[in-house]
């Protein structure tokens, strides 16, 4: 069956239970593969993004936080407004 889009505030405790950061995940099924997400998404949102293989996974690091990759047919997006660092983005998307 066709999964439906879904968007939807996480909060995650990383590494002390004092540190709860939320974000924002977004996912929806897509065509596009992790070089059509970078030109036709990333690369207009932030110029100097960064690459990251992690898991399997082509990982997208741009703006203030936020991430975006493709896996199973399915596309993500992380909005972090500056709480998560890169390291904790790349975490988070190798485990979702």
């Amino acid at each position: 069956g066709k999964l439906n889009d879904s968007t939807g505030v996480v909060a995650t405790r990383f590494n002390s239970n004092s540190d709860i950061r939320a974000y924002r995940l977004t996912r929806k099924t897509s065509t596009w593969d992790s070089q059509a997400v970078r030109d036709n998404f990333v690369a207009g949102n932030d110029k100097q993004y960064q690459t990251v293989q992690s898991g399997g996974r082509t990982i997208y690091l741009y703006g203030n936080g936020n991430a975006t990759w493709v896996n199973g047919g399915i596309w993500y997006v992380v909005q972090g407004n500056g709480s998560l660092s890169n390291r904790q983005l790349v975490e988070l998307a190798s485990s979702i």
